[in-house]
């Protein structure tokens, strides 16, 4: 197992004020963990996206992974 994976995240929409431009991660092993350590704010729902397939919390990254975030959009 690789400990030093590098996974670079992308956010979109509103979330782009917490999340610098292709910001890295390394070591992560979840989707969950990756965010985990953004420290974001409670922003509500989000899709997550790993090289362009929809994630999930429990989703395992591989090194060179690309997260994107993505706030989920409800409408009435």
């Amino acid at each position: 197992m690789n400990n030093s994976k590098s996974i670079t995240i992308q956010a979109t929409g509103s979330l782009k004020q917490y999340v610098a431009s292709e910001t890295t991660v390394y070591s992560a092993h979840t989707v969950g963990e990756a965010v985990t350590r953004l420290g974001l704010p409670e922003v509500g729902e989000l899709l997550l996206i790993v090289n362009g397939r929809l994630a999930y919390w429990q989703t395992e990254l591989e090194d060179g992974d690309v997260l994107q975030l993505v706030p989920a959009i409800s409408g009435g």
